[in-house]
C-alpha cells in the first residue's frame, strides 16, 4: 500500500457535531416541558436515536419528508413522558428543537485543524455522505468546510446509499485515485467502514459512542485530538505482527 492521496470523511457525527445537537435540542425541550423528565435522560436519547435510526432511511428513500420525520422523533419523546401532543404542541417543541440545534451548530472538535493538516501536505479531501444534497451542502457552507474539501460525494446524487460500493467508487473517480491509495473516516460501522472495505478503501472507525470493536484489525480513533494522533492513524496503516500472514 502506498502513500494516501485521498481521505474521505463521513459528514455527521464526523466532521459536523450531529449529537450534541440533537442531545441539546432533546434537553432544551424537557426544559420547556417538565413532564418529559419523566424518562431518564440516558433512556430519552436512546430512544430518540432509535427512532432515528428506524426513520432516517426512509427519508433517504424519498418515502418520508425530513420535517415529518422530525415531527415522528419529537411525538415520540412526549409518549414517552406519558403526553399526547397536539398539533400546536408538536409546532413548538419543533421550534425550540430546531433553535438549540441551529445554536449549536458546529463541528467535531479536533476536525478542522485536521483537515488544514491533511492538506498541507497534499493528501485531497473528500466528504461521503447518505442525505439529500440541499441540506449537506448547507452544512458545510454554514461550518465553513467548503473551502477545506475538495470534492463531495453525496447518496442523493448518485442514486446509491452506504454502504453500497457504489458511493464509494463514485466518490474515487472523482478523484482519480486508487482505493489503495484511499482511506475512509466515519462513525458508522455498516455504512462507512463495512462499506470501504468492500471496495477496498482502507477505513478508521471514528468510535465516539461505547460499541465494542467487532474486528480488532480495524484502525480506531476516539478523538480527532491530539492532531499528531489523528494524522497518523489516518496516513499509516496498521503495522502487521510477526509471523501473521498478508
Amino acid at each position: 500500500m502506498g502513500a494516501v492521496r485521498l481521505v474521505l470523511f463521513d459528514l455527521d457525527d464526523t466532521l459536523f457535531d450531529h449529537r450534541r445537537c440533537y442531545r441539546g435540542g432533546i434537553a432544551a425541550l424537557r426544559r420547556r416541558w417538565p413532564e418529559l423528565r419523566r424518562q431518564a435522560w440516558a433512556a430519552a436519547v436512546d430512544e430518540y436515536d432509535r427512532s432515528l435510526a428506524l426513520l432516517h432511511p426512509l427519508v433517504l428513500q424519498g418515502t418520508l419528508s425530513s420535517a415529518d420525520s422530525r415531527r415522528a422523533r419529537l411525538r415520540g419523546l412526549f409518549q414517552a413522558g406519558g403526553l399526547e401532543p397536539d398539533e400546536e404542541t408538536l409546532r413548538e417543541a419543533n421550534s425550540v428543537y430546531a433553535g438549540r440545534y441551529r445554536a449549536l451548530r458546529g463541528c467535531v472538535p479536533g476536525s478542522v485543524p485536521l483537515l488544514r493538516s491533511l492538506r498541507r501536505q497534499g493528501v485531497r479531501i473528500g466528504v461521503v455522505t447518505n442525505h439529500q444534497v440541499a441540506p449537506q451542502r448547507k452544512k458545510l457552507h454554514e461550518l465553513g468546510l467548503e473551502g477545506l474539501v475538495d470534492q463531495v460525494t453525496i447518496s442523493e446524487e448518485v442514486g446509491a446509499v452506504k454502504p453500497d460500493p457504489r458511493i464509494f467508487e463514485a466518490a474515487l473517480q472523482a478523484a482519480s485515485i486508487d482505493a489503495s491509495a484511499a482511506v475512509m473516516v466515519g462513525d458508522s460501522w455498516e455504512n462507512d467502514i463495512l462499506g470501504a472495505q468492500r471496495v477496498g478503501i482502507r477505513p478508521v472507525w471514528f468510535r465516539r459512542g461505547s460499541e465494542g470493536l467487532p474486528d480488532r484489525s480495524v484502525q480506531t480513533l476516539r478523538s480527532f485530538r491530539p492532531l499528531a494522533r489523528a494524522r497518523s492513524v489516518i496516513l499509516n496503516p496498521p503495522r502487521r505482527r510477526p509471523g501473521r500472514p498478508p
